[in-house]
């Protein structure tokens, strides 16, 4: 399955497995795949933007995922002048 991703050989995760993991958790909250070249770019239901690596950090990468999608986008407070 070609997804777009440029190949990345040798990381903690294997990239099949992270791309399928990250392509699950995508569907499991409603995750729309708008592009993906060197990072996948999701619209969620909410309107969001999340934008994850084609490869894995680390083993936490999942989870960092997760944590992203369940917090949300970080906000930016205006200066107050």
């Amino acid at each position: 399955m070609d997804d777009g991703c440029a190949g990345t050989e040798g990381d903690t995760m294997n990239v099949n497995a992270w791309s399928r993991a990250v392509d699950t958790e995508m569907q499991r909250v409603g995750g729309v795949l708008l592009r993906a070249t060197n990072h996948k770019v999701y619209r969620l239901p909410d309107g969001r933007r999340v934008i994850v690596a084609c490869s894995p950090g680390d083993w936490r990468a999942i989870l960092n995922l997760r944590r992203d999608i369940r917090r949300g986008a970080p906000r930016t407070n205006p200066v107050s002048r």
